[in-house]
């Protein structure tokens, strides 16, 4: 466990040094260079025993387009040709090296710098983003579940697009973006839908259908999945796979930080909007998000779809404490109830600073909080060590 932990300390402490305290002109860009290169040399460094997809899934098909080159690639024999996108970082990679640990780091390279660029751009805090890419599990799963790791991370991107108010103009760049995503893991083409049904309006209504749904999906979920596997034929090897290994349902403390979020992001939703209009979109896939992790403890299948929308906390989380920072409109409302009052210019001024200094005290009491779930969630998820993260060992030992 110490690796991942003092991986996510260096990070968390890096951001807060550099973004929060000492806040130097290029403070995210230096943040985001240094935490990806450590976390790509954490990655690129693991042996085969690290994940548990490695050895299992990735390298021995990665030793079959070795084996195969161009010719495999375009074979039934490849067990991935309806996701082109990772059968052909396959193939590059192949041409340059036949090692597999070449692949990984790659892969590394890949995922994380994804995640960066959209940190970069989009997130509010990008420090505090990175950190809960690793507290989450969610830089854990790029170590196993590479292909959706990398489908969620180019999925991202859409995330402008689908809180774009202006749908028809969108959806053109979006569904582009869906699709390339979806040629490294089909899961992803769910976000095809989720295009329109995220925009609904966040209010009480749609929570009411949306838990009215979800009831109604666990109520039924045995004649679902065989009417998917069976009389449509879809996704058939979960029908087999590991005596219906995915049809298990997980333990409680699976769904506890992800419902909690859901929580958070739809209690405050209100104040989420007011600053930015165009969020409605990634509170309701927080949402689901939630209402998807309950399922899984019914059925641990429904966890591969949650794990698509609870990723999107990484942006969702900081601009939710972000709206806790006192803010220019804010200020100017407490300066002038003080002027107001019959204080002194020096009390006046004195009670300003007091009182703005208050209001940034909620906002790092609010990462503070953030960071103890993180850290705890980080601590359960590698003690249940359900992918075999744990014992992290470099392939130099």
């Amino acid at each position: 466990m110490l690796p991942y932990f003092l991986l996510a300390i260096g990070v968390a402490a890096l951001g807060i040094v550099l973004c929060e305290w000492k806040k130097p002109r290029w403070c995210n860009e230096i943040f985001l260079a240094v935490s990806s290169l450590a976390m790509v040399v954490f990655a690129s460094l693991r042996d085969h025993t690290v994940g548990v997809d490695y050895d299992y899934t990735y390298a021995p098909f990665f030793e079959q387009v070795c084996d195969g080159g161009w010719q495999f690639l375009i074979s039934d024999a490849n067990g991935y040709r309806v996701e082109p996108g990772y059968s052909l970082l396959n193939y590059l990679v192949s041409l340059i090296s036949h090692d597999v640990r070449v692949l990984m780091l790659v892969i590394a390279v890949l995922s994380v710098t994804l995640t960066a660029v959209l940190l970069y751009k989009y997130c509010q805090i990008p420090w505090l983003g990175m950190t809960i890419f690793i507290l989450f599990g969610f830089y854990g799963n790029t170590l196993s579940f590479i292909r959706q790791s990398i489908a969620i991370a180019i999925f991202l991107f859409a995330i402008k697009y689908l809180c774009n108010k202006k749908m028809w103009p969108s959806i053109v760049p979006y569904m582009l973006i869906v699709l390339l995503a979806a040629s490294f893991h089909k899961s992803i083409l769910i976000m095809v839908p989720m295009y329109f049904i995220a925009r609904l309006a966040v209010n009480w209504k749609w929570l009411v259908v949306y838990v009215v749904a979800m009831v109604l999906v666990m109520c039924f979920s045995w004649q679902l999945f065989y009417f998917v596997t069976d009389t449509l034929g879809l996704f058939s090897h979960y029908a087999t796979l590991q005596g219906l290994y995915y049809m298990n349902g997980r333990d409680w403390n699976t769904a506890v930080v992800p419902v909690l979020c859901g929580i958070a992001a739809f209690a405050g939703s209100k104040l989420i909007l007011k600053r930015n209009p165009n969020a409605g979109p990634l509170i309701n896939l927080s949402v689901y998000s939630a209402l998807l992790f309950i399922m899984t403890c019914q059925h641990f299948l429904f966890q591969r779809l949650a794990m698509m929308f609870f990723t999107t906390t990484i942006l969702l989380i900081p601009m939710l404490i972000q709206c806790s920072y006192p803010d220019e409109e804010k200020i100017s409302l407490l300066e002038l109830r003080i002027n107001q009052s019959q204080l002194s210019a020096k009390a006046k001024e004195k009670e300003i600073f007091q009182k703005t200094k208050e209001l940034r005290y909620y906002y790092y009491d609010f990462i503070a909080t953030a960071l103890v779930v993180g850290f705890l969630y980080l601590w359960w998820q590698l003690s249940a060590n359900r992918i075999a993260l744990v014992p992290y060992v470099t392939f130099l030992q």
